[in-house]
Protein backbone atom coordinates (compact mmCIF):
# COMPACT_ATOMS: atom_id res chain seq x y z
CA UNK A 1 0.00 0.00 0.00
CA UNK A 2 1.50 3.63 -0.85
CA UNK A 3 1.27 6.20 1.43
CA UNK A 4 -0.50 9.14 -0.20
CA UNK A 5 -1.60 12.95 1.01
CA UNK A 6 -4.90 13.85 0.19
CA UNK A 7 -5.44 18.05 0.70
CA UNK A 8 -9.31 18.21 1.46
CA UNK A 9 -10.70 21.71 1.37
CA UNK A 10 -12.27 21.82 4.26
CA UNK A 11 -14.31 25.09 5.72
CA UNK A 12 -12.00 27.73 3.84
CA UNK A 13 -9.34 25.87 5.43
CA UNK A 14 -6.24 23.87 3.30
CA UNK A 15 -6.08 20.51 5.62
CA UNK A 16 -3.84 17.59 4.88
CA UNK A 17 -5.36 14.46 6.07
CA UNK A 18 -3.19 11.39 5.77
CA UNK A 19 -4.50 8.73 3.92
CA UNK A 20 -3.39 4.98 2.83
CA UNK A 21 -4.66 4.00 -0.61
CA UNK A 22 -2.96 2.24 -3.40
CA UNK A 23 -5.01 4.65 -6.14
CA UNK A 24 -7.09 7.86 -5.06
CA UNK A 25 -8.82 9.26 -8.12
CA UNK A 26 -11.95 11.36 -8.42
CA UNK A 27 -13.91 11.83 -5.50
CA UNK A 28 -13.12 10.81 -2.16
CA UNK A 29 -15.59 10.84 0.68
CA UNK A 30 -14.09 11.64 4.55
CA UNK A 31 -16.94 11.32 6.52
CA UNK A 32 -16.66 15.20 7.05
CA UNK A 33 -19.27 16.24 4.66
CA UNK A 34 -19.04 15.03 0.98
CA UNK A 35 -18.38 14.46 -1.49
CA UNK A 36 -14.65 16.22 -1.30
CA UNK A 37 -12.83 16.73 -3.92
CA UNK A 38 -8.64 14.99 -3.66
CA UNK A 39 -5.92 14.95 -5.34
CA UNK A 40 -2.99 12.53 -5.67
CA UNK A 41 0.61 13.76 -5.09
CA UNK A 42 2.41 11.79 -8.09
CA UNK A 43 5.78 12.46 -9.96
CA UNK A 44 6.12 13.73 -13.43
CA UNK A 45 6.38 11.65 -16.35
CA UNK A 46 8.41 11.62 -19.78
CA UNK A 47 7.54 11.83 -23.05
CA UNK A 48 9.27 10.26 -25.38
CA UNK A 49 10.48 7.67 -22.17
CA UNK A 50 14.12 8.07 -21.02
CA UNK A 51 16.52 6.01 -22.97
CA UNK A 52 18.97 5.52 -26.10
CA UNK A 53 18.44 7.53 -29.49
CA UNK A 54 20.19 8.65 -32.71
CA UNK A 55 18.34 12.31 -33.07
CA UNK A 56 17.97 15.23 -30.68
CA UNK A 57 14.76 14.32 -28.76
CA UNK A 58 11.80 17.29 -27.70
CA UNK A 59 10.93 16.07 -23.80
CA UNK A 60 7.62 16.69 -22.26
CA UNK A 61 6.93 16.20 -18.65
CA UNK A 62 3.07 15.42 -17.89
CA UNK A 63 1.96 15.93 -14.10
CA UNK A 64 -1.57 15.95 -13.17
CA UNK A 65 -3.52 18.44 -10.70
CA UNK A 66 -0.21 19.50 -9.86
CA UNK A 67 0.49 23.34 -9.38
CA UNK A 68 3.49 23.06 -11.44
CA UNK A 69 6.70 21.03 -13.14
CA UNK A 70 9.74 21.68 -11.62
CA UNK A 71 13.03 20.05 -13.51
CA UNK A 72 16.98 20.45 -13.86
CA UNK A 73 19.37 19.07 -15.99
CA UNK A 74 22.68 19.59 -13.86
CA UNK A 75 22.27 16.38 -12.34
CA UNK A 76 20.26 18.10 -8.86
CA UNK A 77 17.93 17.66 -6.86
CA UNK A 78 14.99 19.73 -7.81
CA UNK A 79 12.72 21.99 -5.56
CA UNK A 80 9.84 24.23 -6.08
CA UNK A 81 11.79 27.16 -6.63
CA UNK A 82 13.86 25.16 -9.57
CA UNK A 83 13.08 26.09 -13.21
CA UNK A 84 9.43 25.90 -14.40
CA UNK A 85 8.26 23.35 -17.00
CA UNK A 86 6.48 25.03 -19.22
CA UNK A 87 7.45 23.94 -23.29
CA UNK A 88 8.94 20.82 -24.10
CA UNK A 89 12.62 20.02 -23.21
CA UNK A 90 14.76 20.31 -26.31
CA UNK A 91 17.69 16.72 -25.21
CA UNK A 92 20.26 17.75 -27.84
CA UNK A 93 23.06 15.63 -26.11
CA UNK A 94 23.43 12.83 -23.37
CA UNK A 95 21.67 14.13 -20.47
CA UNK A 96 19.69 13.36 -16.93
CA UNK A 97 16.45 15.22 -16.29
CA UNK A 98 15.51 15.73 -12.46
CA UNK A 99 11.88 16.53 -11.95
CA UNK A 100 9.70 17.07 -9.24
CA UNK A 101 5.28 18.06 -9.52
CA UNK A 102 4.56 20.65 -6.78
CA UNK A 103 1.31 21.40 -4.99
CA UNK A 104 -0.25 23.55 -2.79
CA UNK A 105 0.86 23.98 1.02
CA UNK A 106 4.77 23.54 0.17
CA UNK A 107 3.77 19.42 -1.17
CA UNK A 108 6.20 17.92 -3.20
CA UNK A 109 6.11 14.32 -5.05
CA UNK A 110 9.28 12.39 -5.24
CA UNK A 111 12.15 13.25 -7.48
CA UNK A 112 11.33 11.19 -11.33
CA UNK A 113 14.53 11.16 -12.88
CA UNK A 114 14.96 10.33 -16.89
CA UNK A 115 18.06 9.60 -18.79
CA UNK A 116 18.66 10.00 -22.33
CA UNK A 117 21.96 8.57 -23.88
CA UNK A 118 21.94 10.16 -27.33
CA UNK A 119 24.80 8.94 -29.90
CA UNK A 120 25.54 8.52 -33.80
CA UNK A 121 24.40 5.67 -35.39
CA UNK A 122 27.08 3.28 -36.99
CA UNK A 123 28.72 3.77 -40.31
CA UNK A 124 30.01 0.93 -42.14
CA UNK A 125 34.14 1.35 -42.63
CA UNK A 126 34.18 4.33 -39.85
CA UNK A 127 36.84 4.83 -38.32
CA UNK A 128 35.90 7.42 -36.16
CA UNK A 129 32.85 9.69 -35.77
CA UNK A 130 31.79 13.39 -35.50
CA UNK A 131 30.40 14.09 -32.01
CA UNK A 132 26.35 14.17 -31.58
CA UNK A 133 24.63 15.92 -33.38
CA UNK A 134 26.55 16.63 -36.14
CA UNK A 135 27.24 12.58 -36.68
CA UNK A 136 28.59 10.85 -39.64
CA UNK A 137 32.24 9.55 -40.28
CA UNK A 138 34.72 11.71 -39.15
CA UNK A 139 37.43 9.67 -40.78
CA UNK A 140 37.38 6.52 -42.45
CA UNK A 141 39.46 2.92 -42.37
CA UNK A 142 41.93 2.59 -44.70
CA UNK A 143 41.09 2.37 -48.69
CA UNK A 144 37.51 4.29 -47.65
CA UNK A 145 36.81 7.76 -47.52
CA UNK A 146 34.23 10.08 -46.72
CA UNK A 147 31.29 10.97 -48.60
CA UNK A 148 27.68 12.22 -47.85
CA UNK A 149 27.85 11.10 -44.62
CA UNK A 150 28.86 7.36 -45.49
CA UNK A 151 32.47 6.28 -45.96
CA UNK A 152 32.89 4.58 -49.87
CA UNK A 153 36.27 2.60 -51.58
CA UNK A 154 38.38 4.96 -53.18
CA UNK A 155 38.87 4.54 -57.20
CA UNK A 156 41.88 4.96 -58.24
CA UNK A 157 43.96 8.51 -58.21
CA UNK A 158 40.71 9.09 -56.59
CA UNK A 159 40.55 11.29 -53.38
CA UNK A 160 43.31 13.12 -51.18
CA UNK A 161 46.19 11.12 -49.47
CA UNK A 162 46.31 12.79 -46.50
CA UNK A 163 48.75 14.81 -47.77
CA UNK A 164 51.47 12.81 -48.84
CA UNK A 165 51.22 13.81 -52.84
CA UNK A 166 50.72 9.75 -53.35
CA UNK A 167 47.60 8.69 -55.26
CA UNK A 168 45.17 7.18 -53.44
CA UNK A 169 45.00 3.01 -55.35
CA UNK A 170 42.79 0.27 -53.76
CA UNK A 171 43.40 -3.00 -55.48
CA UNK A 172 40.94 -4.40 -57.93
CA UNK A 173 39.87 -7.25 -59.66
CA UNK A 174 40.81 -9.41 -57.20
CA UNK A 175 40.96 -13.20 -57.76
CA UNK A 176 42.00 -16.64 -55.80
CA UNK A 177 41.81 -20.15 -56.68
CA UNK A 178 43.24 -23.80 -55.34
CA UNK A 179 44.57 -25.71 -57.69
CA UNK A 180 43.38 -23.88 -60.54
CA UNK A 181 39.60 -24.25 -59.16
CA UNK A 182 39.89 -28.15 -58.33
CA UNK A 183 37.02 -29.07 -56.17
CA UNK A 184 39.12 -31.82 -54.73
CA UNK A 185 42.89 -31.71 -53.00
CA UNK A 186 44.54 -35.39 -52.77
CA UNK A 187 47.17 -33.36 -50.46
CA UNK A 188 47.27 -30.46 -48.09
CA UNK A 189 49.98 -28.74 -50.41
CA UNK A 190 48.30 -26.99 -52.75
CA UNK A 191 48.83 -23.89 -55.05
CA UNK A 192 47.10 -21.20 -54.94
CA UNK A 193 46.70 -19.19 -58.07
CA UNK A 194 45.96 -14.80 -57.51
CA UNK A 195 45.45 -11.97 -59.20
CA UNK A 196 44.87 -8.23 -58.31
CA UNK A 197 45.35 -5.08 -60.37
CA UNK A 198 47.49 -2.31 -58.23
CA UNK A 199 48.58 -4.64 -55.95
CA UNK A 200 51.78 -4.72 -54.24
CA UNK A 201 51.50 -6.63 -51.14
CA UNK A 202 49.04 -9.60 -50.32
CA UNK A 203 48.08 -11.57 -46.96
CA UNK A 204 46.97 -15.57 -47.33
CA UNK A 205 45.22 -17.14 -44.28
CA UNK A 206 43.26 -20.08 -43.26
CA UNK A 207 41.12 -17.89 -41.46
CA UNK A 208 38.79 -15.32 -42.21
CA UNK A 209 40.25 -12.87 -39.66
CA UNK A 210 43.79 -13.70 -40.69
CA UNK A 211 44.44 -13.58 -36.84
CA UNK A 212 47.39 -16.53 -37.54
CA UNK A 213 49.02 -13.71 -39.92
CA UNK A 214 51.18 -10.72 -38.59
CA UNK A 215 52.75 -9.69 -41.86
CA UNK A 216 52.42 -8.67 -45.79
CA UNK A 217 54.20 -10.59 -48.17
CA UNK A 218 55.08 -9.33 -51.95
CA UNK A 219 52.64 -9.74 -54.00
CA UNK A 220 52.40 -12.68 -56.78
CA UNK A 221 50.42 -14.66 -58.76
CA UNK A 222 50.93 -17.99 -57.60
CA UNK A 223 52.15 -19.16 -53.96
CA UNK A 224 52.64 -22.70 -52.55
CA UNK A 225 49.74 -23.35 -49.56
CA UNK A 226 49.51 -25.47 -46.55
CA UNK A 227 45.51 -26.55 -46.07
CA UNK A 228 44.95 -26.88 -42.43
CA UNK A 229 44.99 -30.69 -41.30
CA UNK A 230 41.68 -33.08 -41.56
CA UNK A 231 40.17 -33.82 -44.94
CA UNK A 232 36.67 -32.12 -45.13
CA UNK A 233 36.09 -28.34 -46.69
CA UNK A 234 39.05 -26.11 -46.65
CA UNK A 235 39.08 -22.18 -47.22
CA UNK A 236 42.33 -20.04 -48.22
CA UNK A 237 41.25 -16.32 -47.77
CA UNK A 238 43.32 -13.51 -49.03
CA UNK A 239 43.57 -10.07 -49.22
CA UNK A 240 45.15 -7.18 -51.31
CA UNK A 241 47.11 -3.99 -50.66
CA UNK A 242 48.52 -1.21 -52.84
CA UNK A 243 51.38 0.83 -53.15
CA UNK A 244 49.60 3.36 -51.37
CA UNK A 245 48.87 1.67 -48.38
CA UNK A 246 45.16 1.15 -49.24
CA UNK A 247 43.80 -2.55 -48.88
CA UNK A 248 41.07 -4.60 -50.11
CA UNK A 249 38.33 -6.50 -49.53
CA UNK A 250 39.30 -10.64 -48.74
CA UNK A 251 38.13 -13.03 -50.85
CA UNK A 252 38.59 -16.58 -50.82
CA UNK A 253 38.29 -20.11 -52.31
CA UNK A 254 37.04 -23.47 -51.04
CA UNK A 255 38.43 -27.27 -51.87
CA UNK A 256 37.61 -30.42 -50.44
CA UNK A 257 40.28 -32.11 -49.31
CA UNK A 258 40.57 -36.12 -49.08
CA UNK A 259 43.94 -37.61 -48.37
CA UNK A 260 42.67 -41.05 -48.77
CA UNK A 261 42.59 -39.75 -52.66
CA UNK A 262 45.78 -40.49 -54.99
CA UNK A 263 46.01 -39.09 -58.65
CA UNK A 264 48.95 -39.60 -60.23
CA UNK A 265 49.57 -37.92 -63.44
CA UNK A 266 50.45 -39.62 -66.63
CA UNK A 267 54.56 -40.28 -67.06
CA UNK A 268 55.51 -42.07 -70.53
CA UNK A 269 51.90 -42.53 -71.09
CA UNK A 270 51.54 -45.32 -68.52
CA UNK A 271 49.02 -43.81 -65.33
CA UNK A 272 49.28 -45.41 -61.93
CA UNK A 273 46.31 -44.40 -59.87
CA UNK A 274 45.56 -45.92 -56.05
CA UNK A 275 41.96 -44.52 -55.17
CA UNK A 276 40.95 -47.18 -52.95
CA UNK A 277 37.32 -48.39 -53.57
CA UNK A 278 36.35 -45.32 -55.07
CA UNK A 279 37.89 -44.43 -58.62
CA UNK A 280 39.90 -47.18 -59.90
CA UNK A 281 39.18 -48.81 -63.31
CA UNK A 282 36.69 -51.04 -62.19
CA UNK A 283 35.39 -50.56 -59.08
CA UNK A 284 32.99 -47.53 -59.44
CA UNK A 285 29.38 -47.54 -59.91
CA UNK A 286 29.06 -44.69 -62.60
CA UNK A 287 25.71 -42.84 -61.25
CA UNK A 288 25.92 -39.66 -63.46
CA UNK A 289 25.68 -37.76 -66.99
CA UNK A 290 29.35 -36.70 -67.54
CA UNK A 291 29.75 -34.39 -70.14
CA UNK A 292 32.44 -31.32 -70.89
CA UNK A 293 33.38 -29.69 -68.06
CA UNK A 294 32.24 -32.11 -65.30
CA UNK A 295 34.61 -32.80 -62.10
CA UNK A 296 34.32 -35.36 -59.64
CA UNK A 297 35.49 -38.80 -58.63
CA UNK A 298 33.35 -40.56 -61.42
CA UNK A 299 35.02 -38.76 -64.00
CA UNK A 300 38.47 -39.90 -62.15
CA UNK A 301 37.06 -43.22 -62.05
CA UNK A 302 36.02 -43.19 -66.26
CA UNK A 303 39.35 -41.48 -67.13
CA UNK A 304 41.23 -45.18 -65.34
CA UNK A 305 38.73 -47.00 -67.08
CA UNK A 306 39.50 -45.37 -70.31
CA UNK A 307 43.12 -45.62 -69.59
CA UNK A 308 42.57 -49.60 -69.02
CA UNK A 309 41.14 -49.93 -72.50
CA UNK A 310 43.74 -48.16 -74.11
CA UNK A 311 41.64 -44.87 -75.32
CA UNK A 312 43.35 -42.55 -72.96
CA UNK A 313 46.53 -40.90 -72.26
CA UNK A 314 46.51 -37.96 -70.69
CA UNK A 315 46.20 -37.81 -66.86
CA UNK A 316 44.07 -38.17 -64.33
CA UNK A 317 42.63 -34.95 -63.15
CA UNK A 318 39.18 -35.43 -62.73
CA UNK A 319 37.92 -32.75 -64.78
CA UNK A 320 35.91 -33.64 -68.10
CA UNK A 321 38.31 -32.10 -70.32
CA UNK A 322 38.57 -32.24 -74.40
CA UNK A 323 40.96 -35.29 -74.44
CA UNK A 324 38.25 -36.95 -72.04
CA UNK A 325 35.91 -36.62 -74.66
CA UNK A 326 37.24 -37.68 -77.48
CA UNK A 327 38.49 -40.99 -75.12
CA UNK A 328 34.62 -41.54 -74.50
CA UNK A 329 33.80 -41.11 -78.30
CA UNK A 330 36.64 -43.83 -78.97
CA UNK A 331 35.06 -46.41 -76.28
CA UNK A 332 31.50 -45.18 -77.99
CA UNK A 333 32.78 -46.27 -81.41
CA UNK A 334 34.46 -49.78 -79.86
CA UNK A 335 31.45 -50.82 -78.32
CA UNK A 336 28.59 -49.52 -80.82
CA UNK A 337 26.85 -46.52 -79.16
CA UNK A 338 26.06 -43.05 -80.64
CA UNK A 339 29.39 -41.58 -80.66
CA UNK A 340 28.49 -38.10 -78.50
CA UNK A 341 31.67 -37.90 -76.47
CA UNK A 342 29.54 -37.26 -73.09
CA UNK A 343 28.43 -40.30 -70.50
CA UNK A 344 24.63 -40.58 -70.64
CA UNK A 345 22.67 -43.92 -70.03
CA UNK A 346 23.77 -45.91 -72.60
CA UNK A 347 27.66 -45.85 -72.43
CA UNK A 348 26.94 -45.60 -68.86
CA UNK A 349 24.94 -49.10 -69.03
CA UNK A 350 28.04 -50.25 -70.66
CA UNK A 351 30.40 -48.88 -68.30
CA UNK A 352 28.25 -50.85 -65.33
CA UNK A 353 28.31 -53.76 -67.05
CA UNK A 354 31.85 -53.79 -67.30
CA UNK A 355 32.40 -53.40 -63.38
CA UNK A 356 29.86 -56.23 -62.93
CA UNK A 357 33.33 -58.11 -64.35
CA UNK A 358 35.47 -56.67 -60.63
CA UNK A 359 33.16 -56.45 -57.87
CA UNK A 360 30.30 -58.79 -56.78
CA UNK A 361 26.29 -57.82 -56.12
CA UNK A 362 27.06 -53.85 -56.90
CA UNK A 363 24.36 -51.84 -55.35
CA UNK A 364 23.81 -48.51 -57.59
CA UNK A 365 21.90 -46.04 -55.38
CA UNK A 366 22.18 -42.75 -57.80
CA UNK A 367 21.54 -39.08 -56.05
CA UNK A 368 18.33 -37.73 -58.02
CA UNK A 369 16.06 -35.21 -57.84
CA UNK A 370 12.33 -35.65 -58.79
CA UNK A 371 11.15 -34.21 -62.55
CA UNK A 372 9.03 -32.33 -60.64
CA UNK A 373 10.36 -30.45 -57.65
CA UNK A 374 9.89 -26.68 -58.20
CA UNK A 375 11.96 -24.06 -57.28
CA UNK A 376 9.83 -20.82 -55.89
CA UNK A 377 12.58 -18.98 -53.88
CA UNK A 378 16.08 -17.16 -54.31
CA UNK A 379 18.77 -18.76 -52.43
CA UNK A 380 22.69 -17.59 -52.04
CA UNK A 381 24.86 -17.93 -49.02
CA UNK A 382 23.80 -20.00 -45.90
CA UNK A 383 20.24 -20.42 -47.64
CA UNK A 384 18.99 -23.58 -46.30
CA UNK A 385 16.38 -26.60 -46.74
CA UNK A 386 14.68 -28.88 -49.19
CA UNK A 387 15.51 -25.70 -52.23
CA UNK A 388 19.05 -26.51 -51.23
CA UNK A 389 18.90 -29.87 -50.76
CA UNK A 390 17.12 -30.41 -54.46
CA UNK A 391 19.99 -27.79 -55.69
CA UNK A 392 22.70 -29.76 -54.54
CA UNK A 393 21.63 -32.79 -56.01
CA UNK A 394 21.44 -31.34 -59.29
CA UNK A 395 24.59 -29.81 -58.65
CA UNK A 396 26.09 -33.36 -57.91
CA UNK A 397 24.50 -35.22 -60.80
CA UNK A 398 25.65 -32.72 -63.12
CA UNK A 399 29.26 -33.15 -61.87
CA UNK A 400 29.69 -29.19 -60.55
CA UNK A 401 29.38 -30.42 -57.05
CA UNK A 402 31.09 -33.18 -54.74
CA UNK A 403 29.66 -33.54 -51.66
CA UNK A 404 32.53 -34.56 -48.70
CA UNK A 405 32.13 -37.64 -46.46
CA UNK A 406 30.00 -36.61 -43.62
CA UNK A 407 28.73 -33.77 -44.73
CA UNK A 408 24.67 -33.11 -45.00
CA UNK A 409 23.09 -32.22 -48.05
CA UNK A 410 20.83 -28.81 -46.79
CA UNK A 411 23.11 -26.13 -46.42
CA UNK A 412 24.35 -23.10 -49.00
CA UNK A 413 28.01 -23.36 -48.18
CA UNK A 414 30.80 -22.13 -50.05
CA UNK A 415 31.58 -25.63 -52.15
CA UNK A 416 27.39 -24.90 -53.29
CA UNK A 417 28.01 -21.11 -54.68
CA UNK A 418 31.19 -22.24 -56.17
CA UNK A 419 29.36 -25.34 -57.67
CA UNK A 420 26.50 -23.53 -58.51
CA UNK A 421 28.46 -20.57 -60.78
CA UNK A 422 30.18 -23.22 -62.53
CA UNK A 423 26.17 -24.10 -63.74
CA UNK A 424 25.40 -20.91 -64.57
CA UNK A 425 28.59 -20.70 -66.76
CA UNK A 426 27.54 -23.73 -68.65
CA UNK A 427 24.15 -22.52 -69.04
CA UNK A 428 25.21 -18.97 -70.14
CA UNK A 429 23.36 -17.53 -67.08
CA UNK A 430 26.19 -15.93 -65.65
CA UNK A 431 29.70 -15.52 -65.67
CA UNK A 432 31.70 -14.20 -62.59
CA UNK A 433 31.55 -10.45 -62.07
CA UNK A 434 27.95 -10.78 -62.90
CA UNK A 435 24.86 -9.81 -60.74
CA UNK A 436 23.43 -13.08 -59.28
CA UNK A 437 26.68 -15.22 -60.16
CA UNK A 438 26.53 -17.85 -57.35
CA UNK A 439 23.27 -17.49 -56.50
CA UNK A 440 20.16 -18.89 -57.60
CA UNK A 441 17.60 -15.97 -59.23
CA UNK A 442 15.22 -15.89 -61.41
CA UNK A 443 17.12 -16.90 -64.65
CA UNK A 444 19.02 -19.46 -62.77
CA UNK A 445 15.33 -21.23 -61.11
CA UNK A 446 14.31 -20.72 -64.85
CA UNK A 447 16.73 -23.02 -66.30
CA UNK A 448 16.54 -25.68 -63.16
CA UNK A 449 13.01 -26.12 -63.30
CA UNK A 450 13.72 -26.82 -66.91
Amino acid sequence: MNYKTLLVALAGLAVAIPVFASEVTGNLCTGLGCPVQGTVIGAPTASPVAGSYNTVQSVSLLSSGATSIRYTEDNTTPTCTSTQYVSPISVASTKTIKAISCYPNNTTSTVASFAYVLSCSAVSNAATYNTFPTCGPATCNSGYTVSGGSCVVLSSGGGGGGGSGMAVVVPTNIFVSINNGANIANSQNVTLNLSATNASLMMVSNLANFSDITTWEAYGVSKPWVLTTGDGIKTVYVKFKSASGYESTSISDTIVLQTGVVISSSVNNTQTTSYGSQGGAGSVIFTLNLSLGSTGTEVIALQNRLIAEGLYSGAVTGYYGPLTVAAVKKYQAKYGIAQLGNVGPATRLKLNYSVANYISSPVITPITTSPAYVFKVNLALNSKGADVVALQRILVAGGYLVMPDGIAYGNFGGLTQKALGKYQEANNIAKPGDPGYGTVGPKTRARLNQ
